[in-house]
């Protein structure tokens, strides 16, 4: 139920069926009443809303003929994008008129039968639709579930809603209380058609209960408060104090209380102000104002036009005040010139940008040429001129001593100008019009705060918080030092992640912890090398720790020999190992790459190095077992001769003999051993011990020939050693005798 109800007093309410017990609650950006201005609208979490746009066309929702299905073909959309695209932010629309100015099918009940009871889906989907796009772009439909026609449920004198009438209430209210910018008007000019004040009232709790979302409540009326005491019209009376109203909408049809216009508002907008409710001009009869213009603001000129918006937005009340379709045809186009729908966003984008909404008529305070005044006095102020001569000045009385800045607007064209600084000693001012600026003519003036006092107004000043007096800002970002969060960053800490960028190291990326890898000053995220702290010193384009030759530029990262050492800076680009045995030689050119050799010897010349060469004297005997390694004419100890002979050469013996056949069991020399076979039997020694020859011819020649039988031995030796003895005597003789060494 809505906060408002409890405060219902003095009130016969109907049998509210169905009423809802939730607390309304408004969404974000949704249209409300202002609780500290309740005189105007406002959005939620938003500013007030100056309402200024075409009262018509009542018949908007049947425009066009009707489709099978209770829709229509009108130029709906037409006339909302002309809205959208000129001006105007609310106009007032009937959701059934088959009771009044309407056929019996303009209403959104199947087939038109409101007994039924059975609303059409397809007519409130189109609406819908409608209505949708008005929200998106904050136009506010005034939806009258009534025109000024009897009730489809009974007697409209009676004070007691019907049920259908609640249920019909309940429904639309349920069907399209999702918009943000909608209010709800039960009935039009119900005090020229017979409703009773009471009716109303229940009619506007019904609809303030069902509503979840606490949307405004507005009331019309053919007449507000006017001087005249015909003016008075007893439908406020009963109504005045309703806490379920939040505006009342003044069609000032009545020629005889129209007198002037300004001062009937203003009238109005007080009484509003002293009742909690605010008040809106929804159409108005301009035969008093334009001759010729007998309906509504058809045919008006552009400045009349815009008088009329002016004189009522100067009375603190916005306005619905065009009759769009008043006594033409429901098929005529839209005749809402467009210029004139930009005239009112011009007035609303004033009222607005001007904080209308804290300021009340005061035009005791006009002086001059001003002709109407709306204040907050003592702080803002909006003067307004009709009409200005050459030289004329426009005043304001009784004005504080401060200083104020002045925006002038131009109320037809929008053109503005702004004066700041201006300083005003109190009491009267007047000031001069300035040049170019054209009547009708508005001026708001606003105080210009000195919080910091430090003689600077605000508005001008560039730390108004703190004072600054000399507006010192080292790094002109118009923050003034003082209140600079980044006095030497301009920016202001652009990525906001708490550094100024004089103290980031990564200032045009976010680095809240301002972490740097490499210690090189540059923050991570924006450091191109974050694990380099040369940023890919030799510039190849690859960070060093990605990089197989950090130092020296390898732009294609050869590595011939896969080392993950670049060619460009490896000292062995075809050496893995990169000279394991460290001799200096590569080992693609090391004769012997798993050992040092640094003077790549290489005694045998077959091209492995000698400290890796099995054989390195190359005469066939591995070092392991080469008594002379380094000799290639030795290699083992001698080897056997073979085929050891005596042959007779003349008067000699000569001795022949075959050769080791391989070099490394060469001899060097050979030692032949021979005496008499009798005495070594008989004695068991040799005699003529040894006799050597030196080289390795395989043959020995005697000088005689001996007389007894005699024997001979014959081996090889070299530096490893001697060889077998070879006898030309059966070896069972030589049993048991030492054979010599010769020296």
């Amino acid at each position: 139920m809505s906060h408002r109800l409890h405060r219902l007093t003095g009130f016969a309410l109907a049998l509210l069926l169905g009423a809802s017990t939730a607390v309304a609650q408004p969404r974000p950006g949704q249209l409300i009443q202002d609780p500290d201005y309740p005189q105007h609208f406002k959005r939620v979490d938003g500013g007030s809303v100056f309402v200024a746009g075409p009262g018509d066309p009542e018949g908007f929702l049947f425009r066009g003929d009707r489709m099978p299905d209770g829709t229509r073909d009108g130029d709906q959309l037409d006339f909302i994008n002309s809205m959208i695209t000129h001006g105007g932010n609310g106009f007032y629309i009937e959701a059934i008129r088959s009771q009044g100015d309407g056929d019996a099918l303009q209403n959104p009940y199947v087939d038109g039968d409101t007994g039924s009871g059975v609303l059409s889906d397809a007519i409130l989907d189109q609406w819908d639709t409608w209505f949708t796009l008005m929200d998106e772009n904050e136009i506010i439909p005034y939806l009258f579930f009534f025109d000024d026609g009897p009730s489809s449920w009974g007697n409209r004198n009676g004070d007691d809603v019907p049920a259908g009438e609640e249920a019909y209430l309940r429904a639309i209210v349920d069907r399209f209380e999702h918009l943000n910018n909608i209010v709800w008007v039960p009935v039009e000019e119900p005090d020229t058609s017979g409703w009773t004040g009471r009716r109303i009232g229940n009619m506007s709790v019904i609809l303030d209960d069902e509503d979840q979302f606490d949307h405004p409540v507005v009331v019309h009326h053919f007449r507000g408060r006017g001087s005249a005491p015909s003016c008075d019209i007893g439908l406020f009376t009963p109504l005045e104090h309703d806490p379920s109203i939040a505006q009342h909408a003044l069609a000032h049809g009545d020629r005889s209380c129209a007198g002037d216009l300004h001062p009937v508002m203003v009238e109005n907008f007080y009484y509003g102000v002293d009742r909690g409710y605010g008040v809106v001009m929804s159409e108005l009869v301009t035969s008093n104002y334009h001759p010729g213009s007998e309906r509504g603001h058809a045919g008006l000129p552009n400045d009349i036009f815009t008088l009329i918006n002016w004189a009522i937005g100067m009375a603190g009340t916005g306005h619905l005040s065009l009759c769009d379709i008043c006594g033409r045809s429901m098929t005529e186009a839209s005749y809402i010139a467009d210029d004139q729908l930009a005239l009112m966003r011009i007035q609303q984008d004033f009222m607005e940008t001007a904080g209308f909404q804290t300021m009340v008529p005061s035009d005791h305070l006009a002086l001059d040429a001003t002709d109407f005044v709306l204040a907050e006095e003592g702080v803002t102020y909006i003067a307004y001129a009709e009409d200005l001569m050459p030289g004329d000045l426009m005043g304001l009385a009784d004005l504080p001593a401060s200083t104020f800045d002045l925006r002038w607007y131009e109320a037809e064209t929008g053109n503005e100008l702004w004066e700041r600084g201006h300083v005003v000693p109190g009491g009267d001012w007047s000031f001069d019009v300035p040049a170019g600026m054209n009547a009708p003519l508005a001026v708001w003036l606003s105080m210009a705060p000195d919080i910091d006092a430090d003689g600077l107004p605000d508005i001008d000043d560039n730390c108004p918080s703190d004072p600054n007096p000399d507006q010192e800002d080292r790094d002109a970002d118009g923050f003034g030092d003082p209140c600079d969060p980044c006095p030497d960053d301009s920016a202001n800490d652009a990525e906001g992640d708490g550094w100024c960028a004089d103290e980031d190291n990564c200032p045009l990326d976010a680095n809240a912890d301002q972490s740097d890898l490499d210690g090189d000053g540059a923050g991570n995220p924006c450091d191109p090398c974050p694990r380099d702290a040369l940023d890919d010193g030799d510039a190849d384009g690859f960070c060093a720790n990605f990089d197989n030759c950090p130092e020296i530029a390898n732009p294609l990262q050869v590595d011939l020999d896969g080392d993950l050492t670049g060619d460009a800076c490896d000292p062995c680009p075809l050496d893995a190992l990169d000279d394991a045995d460290g001799d200096g030689a590569c080992a693609d050119v090391d004769n012997c790459p798993e050992l040092f050799n640094d003077d790549q010897a290489d005694l045998d010349g077959d091209g492995v190095g000698d400290p890796c060469d099995l054989d390195r004297d190359g005469d066939g005997s591995e070092n392991a077992g080469d008594c002379a390694p380094d000799d290639p004419g030795d290699g083992q100890v001698a080897g056997a001769i073979t085929d050891l002979r005596v042959i007779l050469a003349g008067d000699r013996l000569a001795l022949r003999w075959t050769r080791p056949p391989f070099l490394a069991f060469a001899e060097d020399t050979h030692e032949i051993v021979q005496g008499s076979l009798t005495a070594l039997r008989s004695t068991g020694s040799f005699d003529d011990a040894c006799q050597v020859t030196s080289g390795h011819e395989p043959v020995h020649v005697t000088t005689d020939i001996p007389a007894e039988s005699r024997y001979l031995l014959v081996r090889g030796r070299n530096d490893c050693g001697a060889g077998a003895l070879l006898t030309t005597v059966p070896r069972a003789a030589l049993e048991g005798v030492d054979l010599p060494n010769c020296p």
